[in-house]
Order: C-alpha cells, then structure tokens, then sequence
C-alpha cells in the first residue's frame, strides 16, 4: 500500500467517527425539540369579572386580592356577565376565562333559581302582576321543568279562552339595597323553552313571545322613581335548548347602568307579552334570574 492510501483511509475512518459523535441537538427528532424547549409555567386562579372591555375580552378581579387582570374567554362557550365567579388561567402574558364556578347563584334578588315556593304557584320572593288580559290572563308559577340549576323554573302561560290577542304581564324581584352609588348593575336569565301561540294539536299559529328585562330604582321610601331596560328579546318560533339573555342595554356605550342619585334599592323585572290566536296557549319558561351590582 502506498502512503497516500493509507492516509486517505485513515481520513474517513476519522470522518465517520466525527459524524457518530456530533452534539445530540443537531440529531433530535421535532417531537423532542418540541419537549426539550423551556415553556412557562401555568398559572390558575379564581376571579370575578368586573368589566366587559369589549367583545373578546373581560377585566377579572383575583380573588383575596386587588389585582386586576385583562383575559380574553372561551366563546360561545361562555359569555361573561358581570359578577360572575370564573376559573381564569395565564400561561406567559396571555390570561384566560374558562368558564363560571358552579356552586351558589351570585344574585342580589332572591330565589333567582325558584327554588323556594310551592309548586304551581308564584316562586318565593317574586312578585307577578297580569296587565294586558284581551287574550287571557297570565300566569308565572314554579314548575318541574328542565331547570338549569337546581330543578325548578318559572313558567309564565296563557290560555287564550276563544279570544285572539294580547296577554301580558309583569314579574318583579323583592327589592335590594345599593349600598354604593357608583356600583354598575346588569341583569340575566336563561330562556330554558318557549312554546308561542300553539293550538290544541301544538301547530304553530304565527303568534310571539316578547320579553324585556329592566333594573327598577326605588328611594328610601320604596317609591318608583325609574327603571332602565337592558335587553329586549322577541321570539317567533319554538325553542327547545336554554339560551342565556344577559345585559346588552343600548343606552350608552356601557352595557351597565348606574343608579339614579336617589336610589337607595333596586329590583330586577321581567315583562312578558304574548300574542294569541283563538283558542291557543304560549308559555316560556325561565330560570336563574341574576341581578348584580359590582365596583371595579
């Protein structure tokens, strides 16, 4: 063998060597770069929104702290509310609502589940006053029916006995303090189904559900001194799945309200209408009537 040979081969058996001892970084599969890079870690707490910023995000409140953070939220999953008591998590910068806690109602009106009551009769702590009757009179009792929490709603029906028209009424909350003038107020509920204008063989006959939701101001002597509505919502057509009705009021850029310089307590009111044809019945059924105040 030649000199020259034999350095050659001694070249790439050197070179080989090389390439079986070159730094593991350069060798690792995506899935183990992926692993081995440095995440941050995740952060989980319990807060309350104080603040709707816009339609992506919210201001939650740390609980046991003053700490204010903005977080964007799951949606359609969840679609925020003031007062709401929310699992929020941050991983790096970025905050994040997943959803309410479950657990009590944070509601300033009692019984907001109707709950409390005798069945087939008006829910504890609600008050329900028939207006317009051309079509019947209406009615708002607790009834076993697919409730979203707890196992009761309030049904609000009517009979149209061979008289086609309108038939309304109102249903109010016992009345809170407010206790700080500057506190915002919203309200909410869940439409759990609505039945309009159906007859004996439950065809539709054109007929709609209308219904309002306002906060109601009171001065020191309980007398009505205003109310301000906060959503309006219109049915025409049957609904089977809950749906969530919250503040959207359009009064002002903030869907929140603030009370009138002379409230001293405040009332959530609910006012449905139906329109009937002869000889029909609608009926709708809501649960977890929420009222809240909250300072930021």
């Amino acid at each position: 063998m030649t000199y020259a040979y034999i350095m050659k081969r001694i070249m790439a058996l050197l070179t080989t060597v090389a390439l079986m001892t070159m730094p593991s970084s350069l060798q690792t599969s995506l899935p183990g770069q992926i692993t081995a890079q440095e995440t941050s870690p995740l952060v989980s707490r319990i807060g309350t929104v104080v603040d709707i910023v816009d339609a992506q995000n919210v201001t939650v409140q740390i609980s046991g702290s003053p700490v204010l953070v903005t977080a964007s939220f799951l949606f359609p999953a969840y679609e925020p509310l003031i007062g709401d008591l929310v699992y929020v998590t941050r991983e790096d910068s970025q905050w994040m609502v997943h959803g309410t806690m479950s657990g009590e109602v944070n509601s300033l009106a009692e019984n907001p589940s109707f709950e409390s009551g005798t069945i087939g009769a008006t829910p504890d702590s609600w008050t329900f006053v028939p207006a317009v009757t051309t079509a019947g009179t209406m009615t708002m009792t607790k009834e076993l029916a697919g409730a979203m929490h707890g196992r009761y709603v309030a049904r609000f029906r009517t009979a149209s006995a061979g008289v086609a028209g309108t038939s309304s009424g109102n249903a109010v909350s016992s009345l809170v303090p407010v206790d700080d003038p500057f506190t915002r107020w919203g309200v909410g509920y869940f439409v759990t189904y609505a039945v309009p204008d159906v007859n004996a063989s439950l065809e539709p006959q054109g007929g709609h559900i209308f219904l309002e939701s306002f906060v109601q101001w009171f001065d020191g002597s309980s007398t009505f001194i205003g109310e301000d509505s906060m959503y309006f919502l219109p049915i025409y057509s049957g609904i089977s799945s809950p749906i969530y009705v919250r503040t959207s009021t359009t009064a002002s850029a903030d869907p929140y309200v603030l009370p009138p310089a002379a409230a001293v307590y405040a009332r959530f009111k609910l006012s449905v209408t139906f329109t009937l044809h002869t000889n029909c019945v609608s009926e709708v059924g809501i649960d977890l009537a929420y009222l809240r105040g909250v300072t930021p």
